[in-house]
């Protein structure tokens, strides 16, 4: 390690008439095609993907004139980088082309739309989403890595300018001179903490976090499968508003300087093998990224920095391009540089070429003390199976419902075996049901069976529960398999408080029908389903007009009553129990007159949408009797039946 010779290395832009929708001009799109019958099928039990359930998938789609089938697994490397909040929506996922051996693949599924890049053993097809993509199309986009043309100057270090070149030389450039590592797919690991500032945050809102993890995943990509180093992002910083740590610094040296004091200022990022800032702010001149170079582990200068645009693929190309200056990889030739004595034609030369495809002698030593000396770079575990709660420590109300997802996740290299999850239930929930793998309750506890969890991949497992007694205690969980190289992380807690309330309910009212100056009785069912008691309970009737109340009733209560409205108050309304409100209606006038109950009392409830309803009484004109000349012929009936009777007295006389 050079600890005494961090050099900046800024990888310039040059900016002319060709501008494409990332806004970086000097870089142009020859050919994309819309990605169409894109299909995501959940690989677990019956196809079928629950919400909050991470598991592998099927991805399915056709661009570029040939159809694609991906088989993926959570990228577990990236999977704690998830905001809890859109566990689900936004998945890291890892794999390759189905039965292509030597392909790899990188993807970001957020919301149901796919972004990344894969490897098909010839070459680099980039997918990027609708609108956020390098040609500013409204859908789906597939393209190849080789349309990507960089003008003169462009993606350049400060100490030379380039011939024009495509995206996959600047790519093979990248990979080739990141690290020495020439084993396929990654045998170690660093941590990277990833920031985004308020600039960036203004570029892409609240996906910002989403399409951070977008990006480093591609980086991952590049160094697992190209430079045999798995990069793991533990979580990702994203700055919301403009008191960020960062002033409004352009100069991307400057800037820089500020990163490195954020990360030696923060335990978290110290704690990473690097630092690396995404900005949305316009750097100085032709800058797009700035690092220190050979700074593994640093607790300062363990930094870098890249621009965040509408291309997640080009921006990838930077990220991966800066932190390989992190990992030592200068300049031959530079005479401030580490090789200066090295002739020009290597891969570290100050201008990309695709022919400069080896490193020389002086290049090769450099990494290779660099890699020796990072104690953050460490082997991959053979089989490292970790379980970690998704959700944070929780408050919630009692009799409200509380869903806990547990992670499990195999950081190692091989398939974890006969992988069996226990979670157990704190005393204030009852079990509802487990989802993501074959689970069992009994006894307070649920045990998940796993079978093989694949290396680098992870499941989840979701656990629903009812809350039913107030207090504090924890989801413990653990995780076991046949082989584990690291059963240090093999268990996770969360705490869940449980905040007392009642639940207060007033059944749906039915519509009821009256005639107009005429009254009828109104039923209304109410409930506590809490199984704790409600207190000075109050209970408000009131009728809109053309509707009078008459009297009204309150089995736990009393009531006074006015023209339109009820009021009526409970000391006590006991747990788990119901009562019944009867009160006497009058129509006034003809129509569809509404009337509402709501329902309250001193406590906190746990779901106030049903402490009140809405009925409807119909009040109608009373119905006319119409003889139809009836009354007339009732008249001619009395008198022929009066006049039978007549007749019959007379024969009776006679």
């Amino acid at each position: 390690m050079i600890a005494c010779r961090w050099f900046l290395l800024l990888m310039l832009v040059l900016y002319s008439s060709v501008t494409n929708a990332d806004g970086r001009a000097g870089v142009t799109l020859l050919h994309f095609e819309p990605v169409d019958r894109l299909v995501i099928a959940n690989e677990g039990a019956n196809g079928v993907s629950k919400p909050g359930v991470i598991g592998a998938v099927r991805l399915s789609f056709d661009t570029l004139g040939r159809s694609f089938d991906l088989d993926l697994e959570p990228n577990a490397s990236l999977l704690a980088a998830i905001p809890a909040d859109r566990r689900g929506s936004v998945v890291p996922y890892r794999g390759q082309i189905a039965g292509v051996a030597d392909s790899w693949a990188r993807l970001v599924i957020a919301d149901g739309v796919p972004a990344g890049l894969i490897w098909d053993g010839a070459e680099i097809i980039a997918i990027e989403p609708p609108g956020n993509n390098i040609a500013g199309s409204p859908g789906i986009i597939g393209f190849r890595l080789s349309d990507v043309v960089i003008e003169p100057g462009a993606l350049s270090c400060a100490s030379g300018g380039l011939s024009a070149k495509t995206g996959a030389e600047v790519y093979k450039a990248i990979v080739d001179g990141a690290v020495g590592a020439l084993a396929p797919g990654a045998v170690e690991e660093i941590n990277i903490g990833a920031v985004g500032d308020f600039e960036a945050f203004g570029v892409h809102g609240g996906s910002t976090q989403a399409e951070i993890l977008a990006r480093l995943g591609n980086v991952d990509g590049i160094y697992s499968q190209q430079v045999g180093v798995q990069i793991n992002v533990p979580f990702i910083e994203i700055f919301s508003d403009a008191n960020d740590p960062f002033t409004d610094e352009t100069v991307a040296g400057l800037l820089l300087n500020e990163v490195a004091a954020y990360r030696s200022g923060s335990t978290d990022q110290r704690a990473q093998g690097l630092t690396h800032l995404y900005t949305g702010r316009d750097l100085d001149g032709t800058t797009a990224g700035v690092a220190f170079v050979g700074v593994l582990c640093q607790p300062s200068a363990g930094s870098g920095l890249s621009e965040i645009s509408n291309s997640p693929t080009i921006d990838s190309l930077i990220a991966a391009h800066e932190i390989g200056h992190n990992f030592g990889a200068d300049h031959d030739g530079d005479i401030n540089g580490s090789c200066p004595s090295a002739p020009l034609n290597h891969i570290m030369a100050p201008s990309v070429n695709p022919n400069n495809d080896t490193f020389s002698a002086c290049s090769v030593g450099v990494m290779q003390l660099n890699a020796a000396a990072a104690l953050c770079v460490t082997p991959l575990p053979s089989t490292d199976i970790s379980v970690a709660f998704a959700d944070p420590d929780s408050t919630v109300l009692l009799s409200n419902a509380f869903q806990v997802t547990a992670d499990v996740t195999n950081m190692g290299t091989d398939d974890a075996v006969n992988v069996v999850a226990n979670i157990s239930l704190p005393t204030n929930v009852s079990f509802v049901d487990a989802t993501g793998a074959t689970c069992a309750n009994g006894a307070g506890s649920v045990s998940c069976q796993l079978g093989t969890v694949a290396g680098g991949s992870a499941m989840s497992i979701v656990v629903s529960t009812d809350t039913v007694a107030v207090g504090s205690d924890s989801f413990d969980a653990t995780v076991v398999a046949d082989a584990d190289d690291r059963p240090s992380n093999n268990q996770d807690s969360l705490q869940l408080t449980v905040d007392p309330a009642v639940n207060l309910v007033v059944n749906a009212l039915s519509t009821v029908r009256v005639d107009v100056d005429s009254s009828t009785n109104i039923s209304v069912t109410l409930e506590n389903l809490s199984t704790l008691d409600a207190t000075n309970v109050t209970l408000s009737l009131s009728l809109n007009a053309g509707l009078q109340a008459n009297s009204a009733s309150w089995s736990i209560g009393t009531c006074s009553v006015t023209a339109q409205q009820v009021d009526c108050q409970a000391n006590l309304f006991a747990n788990q129990s119901s009562s019944t409100l009867n009160f006497n209606v009058t129509g006034l006038a003809t129509g569809n007159k509404g009337y509402a109950v709501s329902l309250a009392s001193a406590e906190t409830d746990a779901d106030t949408s049903d402490n009140s309803a809405n009925g409807t009484v119909t009040v109608s004109a009373p119905q006319k009797e119409s003889d139809g000349g009836g009354s007339f012929g009732w008249l001619l009936l009395g008198i022929l039946f009066g006049t039978r009777a007549l007749f019959g007295k007379r024969a009776l006389n006679r």
